[in-house]
């Protein structure tokens, strides 16, 4: 199935192509930072959303888009996406040892179908991290830009953060069960319509 993925995200490109589906990609404009004191849950939605309509109206009317964003909690505390290996350091010392909570948002969509949405949600904990592996991790490109401030490995075990609670594709940044049930609702919606 070929899917129009409205994102800037490698790793949700590969889990949608490892999943079997045929990609391209469409980037949407930069979405703002999350607001520290914000519901994560409808961030992650409204980002989501905001992605894929900003996309939607570029596709064929037949053109089924997929749209997510990530938030991530530690704390209490909304995390951002660090914009450079200061801002990542400093971030790495404050989830290391810690939990956090990963929230992702999906969206799928089709012109003249409309859109459903959820939110998927996963905990993970971080070991405690010495300066080296900090910034062996900002060195592999594993934290700048990346909500949280850390991209668990897509594949095996990530040797710094183990997913306690949910879906790794979550973690990830593309929750793929909550994908399979939206893409069926689609589905549904459209052949409802014919």
């Amino acid at each position: 199935m070929l899917v129009f993925l409205a994102s800037r995200s490698a790793a949700r490109r590969r889990l949608l192509q490892k999943s079997g589906f045929e990609v391209r990609v469409i980037e949407p404009p930069d979405d703002p930072p999350p607001d520290a004191g914000c519901d994560p849950y409808k961030t992650a939605l409204r980002a989501a959303k905001g992605k894929l309509n900003a996309v939607l109206p570029r596709l064929a009317a037949d053109a089924v888009c997929v749209a997510a964003d990530t938030v991530v909690v530690c704390d209490g505390r909304v995390l951002g996406k660090p914009q450079n290996a200061d801002q990542a350091l400093a971030m790495l010392r404050f989830i290391s040892g810690k939990r956090q909570k990963v929230i992702t948002g999906v969206c799928v969509g089709a012109a003249g179908v409309g859109c459903v949405c959820d939110v998927a949600e996963a905990q993970c904990e971080m070991a405690v991290l010495n300066e080296a592996q900090m910034l062996r991790i900002i060195e592999e490109g594993r934290a700048v830009g990346v909500s949280g401030g850390y991209a668990i490995m897509e594949e095996g075990d990530d040797p710094f953060c183990r997913v306690i609670e949910g879906e790794k594709s979550t973690v990830v940044g593309l929750p793929l069960q909550t994908l399979r049930r939206l893409l069926k609702e689609l589905e549904k919606r459209r052949c409802s319509q014919a």
